[in-house]
């Protein structure tokens, strides 16, 4: 297999008379598909370190795990699917039984030796499970600066898609789809001490799980932000958990619009999101969905299980420890609000239906941190909304009643809610304008 080097005319806007110094810069190299083993003509490729690599359409037969450095870019021409023809796909040949894509041997001196500017894009791997028993698509230990993996459609590995082992700096993942993996989709084996942010990330029918974040630092700067996820089951016993979060040491998570579903016949056992391990998380969902699944929370740690009975979540948070303060404002100036609290959770309550609840702001120290408005079609359908752990920590209540102004509930010396202690906080219009009352029930 021969490189082949494009060179692409520079053309600069320079006078007439020094047009002769523009010349052909060879910007990088393209590979085609030989037919037979193309382990060695990429790896020279990528071995020279000093421009992106081109993989032509076509299949690529790997042999040996690639190995890419700091600043690698592997770049296919798209994996269009079905027409695998039109693809860049690099399939594992078999018996090989190793990674397809992995990253240079780490300098054990230099404890910063991340793997920093690295994109590997427009692909197709196929980790070809039926002729192998081992072997990750890409794994690549830590993360660096800037890298990026995207637009990658990974399938068959005999392990996961994608491995990652202790991300130390921000780790960017999108538009990633994963088929029929032996374990999982994305396996951070450990999740690592900085943000991680995960967009479009769907895939079907692996193993165990779509996604799995495990041995997060549980520092307060640490985040996890997985945005437009789609986890979907169509193979009994495949897949029946769409995401495992373990041994989380309560770092905060946020899902943004995750979508979970399934073909087949609910399973005894089967879970939108799995929290398992020693520790917990501080888990956050907006907009989620639900369809064909029987629990959409299963969480060892807390020992709860939330039943998937609606359609979605508008907003279900755990992350109560940064609530100051609620507003609340009632369609009814007549209605009851009732808000309950105890060790775990906060729950507010309509007296009859949540239609009575027009609007909901919930603050955290910096301001409006979420908010419910029902006619925008929130709460058509709930008649409670739950929120997490350490309620201790909420300062004060505010609501809202048509005609009327703001009713301040400050917490009594800070004890609206103890870790030992049920209460149940009560708020009853008097009139217009009129200021409303509160007891604490010890």
């Amino acid at each position: 297999m021969i490189i082949r080097s494009v060179s692409i005319l520079v053309f600069l806007l320079l006078p007439v008379s020094t047009f002769a110094n523009a010349r052909q810069e060879p910007l990088y190299y393209l590979i085609h598909p030989s037919g037979r083993d193309d382990t060695a003509a990429i790896q020279a490729a990528l071995d020279k370190k000093d421009k992106p690599v081109h993989l032509a359409s076509g299949v690529f037969n790997i042999s040996k795990s690639l190995v890419v450095y700091s600043g690698s870019s592997l770049i296919g021409n798209g994996s269009a699917d079905p027409n695998v023809a039109s693809s860049s796909t690099l399939r594992l040949l078999p018996g090989t039984n190793m990674d397809v894509i992995v990253r240079a041997p780490r300098n054990k001196n230099n404890p910063y030796d991340y793997m920093h500017w690295l994109t590997i894009a427009n692909l197709r791997i196929d980790g070809n499970k039926q002729q192998n028993k081992a072997g990750n698509c890409i794994n690549l230990g830590r993360l660096g600066n800037n890298s990026l993996l995207t637009r990658l459609l990974l399938s068959k590995c005999p392990e996961s898609g994608i491995k990652l082992n202790g991300p130390a700096v921000p780790v960017n993942l999108a538009q990633i789809s994963v088929f029929q993996c032996g374990q999982y989709g994305v396996n951070f084996e450990a999740a690592g001490a900085q943000s991680v942010y995960i967009r479009d990330l769907a895939g079907d029918d692996n193993e165990i799980a779509l996604l799995r974040i495990a041995n997060a630092s549980g520092s307060d700067h640490f985040s996890i932000v997985i945005e437009n996820l789609r986890a979907e089951n169509y193979a009994e016993g495949k897949q029946e958990t769409g995401v495992i979060l373990e041994s989380m040491n309560w770092s905060k998570v946020t899902f943004i619009s995750p979508q979970f579903h399934r073909r087949g016949k609910l399973q005894p056992g089967g879970s939108g999101i799995h929290i398992k391990g020693k520790t917990g998380v501080r888990l956050t969902m907006i907009g989620a969905s639900f369809e064909n699944v029987r629990n959409a929370i299963v969480d060892d740690i807390r020992k709860k299980t939330i039943k998937a009975n609606t359609r979605t979540f508008s907003v279900y948070t755990e992350d109560i420890d940064v609530i100051h303060r609620i507003n609340l404002v009632s369609r009814n100036s007549t209605a009851n609000a009732t808000f309950t609290v105890d060790a775990s959770r906060l729950n507010i309550n309509s007296p009859k239906d949540n239609a009575n609840i027009r609007h909901i702001d919930i603050y955290g120290p910096s301001g409006k941190a979420f908010e419910f408005d029902a006619g925008k079609g929130q709460f058509v359908s709930r008649r409670s909304l739950a929120l997490g752990e350490g309620g201790n920590n909420i300062k004060a209540v505010w609501i809202v009643c048509d005609g009327g102004p703001e009713n301040v509930l400050a917490a009594p010396k800070g004890s609206v809610c103890s870790d030992t202690k049920q209460g149940r906080l009560y708020f009853k219009r008097s009139g217009a304008g009129k200021t409303g009352w509160v007891r604490l029930d010890k």
